[in-house]
């Protein structure tokens, strides 16, 4: 009742269930895992790029953070 998980960077984990059922749990437990990772990753890779607006667009976000800063700076 034993399994061995081998990861990408090559590392090894060994699993040992007392019985069939809870190895079976594992699997279980592994399987559910991957996928949703798997979901995770592909809703992140489905977030639009950021705008690739000229330099005039920097600068307008630059005013805004210091309208919105906490911290002031002193003058």
């Amino acid at each position: 009742h034993v399994f061995k998980l081998r990861l990408s960077n090559g590392s090894e984990w060994l699993f040992h269930g007392k019985d069939e059922e809870e190895m079976l749990m594992w699997l279980q437990s592994m399987s559910t895992a991957i996928n949703e990772s798997q979901s995770i990753r592909v809703k992140a890779q489905s977030l639009p790029l950021p705008s690739l607006a000229g330099p005039d667009a920097s600068v307008g976000k630059k005013e805004k953070e210091k309208r919105f800063s906490f911290f002031p700076k002193k003058k």
